[in-house]
């Protein structure tokens, strides 16, 4: 080390989505990635001044992105440091950076754990919870799902995407590996490129043209073998799955907005607010303007609504005959009786 320079290892939180670059609402996605530094405190990592562009780009997938960002972040690791000046302690430091984590939403995140998403059986990216769809509707299976199931590993993973590229060496491969993709749940979007272009060279192979006649699986299999020795190397796959230290299953924290306030509050509140009743929205200015000029319409919605309407603020006596207002309305205009003698009873209470 240099006279004079001291270490400073700051853990980077990096964080990837997709943004539209146009400013009209039409839609046109670019992929933005940003960092902090995660050793600040929480209170201080969220604020604009401490959070740093990294690279936009309507072209590069996010998996390129990361591949571009994790060759850095290897560099510092290793020989090649980034040299800063040290405003507060004035003086040079040598900073060798390393990966905490990766927040995002959850589809951002399941691509980064080269996951296929919550269209596979085993639809979670930090474990194995899930089976195929009887199995999830069924009594036994359903309560399985409120529970952590096995977690993945990286090397559990690593393997998976290596076998399915393994797999599409092999003759008549496609529609074997879309069941292994889907059982497993794994789904490597770098790995991705190279399969599919094993699988079209495949099917071109097994045709017969006036060129040449079609091969046999034995023979595809050989002519795919030696196209995919031609790309075998590390670069093809998730480069996540290679990185010393950081566990992208266990590195990848679920987003709060998604999962909680988009999903759990966001259904609630459409079940809370639905009003049940098959009538057009209520004209509630209306009817209190105009309380003296209803007709049956508006009679029939405030008898359905009034007992909610006034929930503690009548008397206990006129919000319970509202309440069997309500009631009794709703049975007058039944549309099926299926059972007339209990309805009558009903009805006569």
């Amino acid at each position: 080390m240099a006279a004079g320079l001291e270490w400073e290892c700051p853990p980077l939180v990096l964080f990837i989505d997709d943004v539209s670059g146009n400013s009209t609402k039409q839609w046109n996605v670019h992929y933005s990635c940003y960092l902090s530094n995660g050793g600040l405190p929480h209170t201080a990592v969220e604020k604009e001044s401490h959070i740093r562009f990294v690279v936009t780009s309507p072209h590069a997938s996010p998996m390129e992105i990361i591949t571009a960002i994790c060759d850095e972040i290897k560099k510092t690791g290793g020989t090649t440091l980034v040299k800063a000046w040290d405003c507060i302690h004035q003086r040079y430091i040598l900073i060798r950076l390393w990966l905490l984590f990766l927040p995002g939403d959850n589809l951002m995140q399941a691509e980064l754990c080269s996951h296929i998403g919550l269209m596979g059986n085993h639809l979670c990216h930090c474990c194995h919870a899930g089976g195929t769809k009887e199995f999830k509707e069924s009594d036994g299976g359903y309560p399985t799902l409120m529970s952590p199931g096995t977690p993945r590993t990286v090397e559990e993973t690593r393997k998976a995407v290596m076998n399915q590229l393994i797999m599409a060496t092999h003759a008549a491969a496609e529609k074997p590996l879309k069941e292994v993709m889907t059982s497993s749940g794994v789904k490597d979007s770098l790995a991705m490129p190279t399969i599919s272009r094993l699988i079209a060279i495949g099917k071109l192979l097994r045709r017969s043209t006036p060129q040449h006649k079609a091969l046999s699986p034995e023979g595809v299999a050989q002519q795919l073998h030696e196209e995919f020795m031609k790309r075998k190397d590390l670069t093809m796959i998730n480069p996540l799955l290679r990185m010393a230290r950081f566990d992208v299953h266990k590195d990848t924290p679920i987003e709060a907005l998604h999962t909680h306030l988009l999903s759990i509050v966001k259904h609630f509140w459409a079940q809370t607010v639905w009003s049940g009743l098959n009538i057009p929205n209520i004209m509630a200015d209306y009817m209190c303007r105009y309380h003296g000029g209803l007709i049956g319409k508006h009679f029939k919605t405030i008898s359905q609504v009034m007992a909610f309407a006034v929930c503690s603020l009548v008397e206990e006596k006129l919000q319970t005959a509202w309440f069997a207002i309500g009631r009794l309305t709703v049975m007058i205009w039944e549309v099926e009786i299926k059972n007339l003698k209990q309805y009558t009873a009903r009805i006569s209470i």
